[in-house]
């Protein structure tokens, strides 16, 4: 199933690799971030439910060890990868998370429940920590552009940086909102 899903989702990045030229505006952009969040979050719940099923389907401690330890291993990665995405942060705690702390807490014990209770504040942190990345790098981008003398823009906090690049272009000027622009440093390109 990860395989497949795998597959689907460099179907879809090719996909958005065709049509990037043509994304200009930032309700083509919040489409193309549905997408991939949706896949992500996908992904995410299959790493989540492996744990679930190895936890729940066998009492093999290697097997149970190594799904957990897998998906965890994943979710660090989230607020260094993909902090620039609320909807794509939220989605992955949400997906994996909730899936791991049921495993640890099917299994019964002591140890297990507190284990399970000590992952709420590992993955509230992993919230607040791309919070604050995405908070740097919006002010980033922003002093950024008023400093080449771009025009002042007033941007929600729930916008993603690549949305943010989008909205804060100077007048008569375009940019592939979800692949960076052409006078934004911080924006991948790629």
């Amino acid at each position: 199933m990860i395989a497949l899903l795998a597959c689907l989702r460099g179907w879809d990045v090719r996909q958005y690799q065709k049509c990037r030229a043509r994304i200009l505006d930032s309700a083509a952009a919040a489409k193309w971030e549905r997408r991939y969040v949706a896949g992500a979050a996908a992904h995410v719940l299959l790493l989540g439910m492996w744990c679930l099923v190895a936890f729940s389907k066998t009492s093999n401690p290697f097997v149970q060890i190594f799904s957990f330890a897998l998906t965890l291993a994943y979710m660090i990665g989230i607020s260094g990868c993909n902090f620039a995405s609320n909807l794509l942060v939220l989605a992955q705690i949400i997906c994996a998370g909730v899936p791991m702390t049921a495993a640890l807490l099917l299994v019964g014990g002591w140890y297990y429940a507190v284990f399970a209770f000590v992952l709420v504040p590992f993955f509230a942190s992993l919230k607040f920590i791309s919070d604050r990345l995405r908070r740097v790098l919006l002010d980033a981008v922003i002093a950024g552009r008023d400093v080449a003398g771009s025009r002042p823009v007033s941007i929600p906090p729930s916008t993603t940086c690549r949305t943010a690049c989008a909205w804060s272009m100077p007048k008569g000027r375009s940019s592939s909102a979800i692949g960076g622009c052409a006078n934004c440093s911080v924006c991948p390109t790629t």
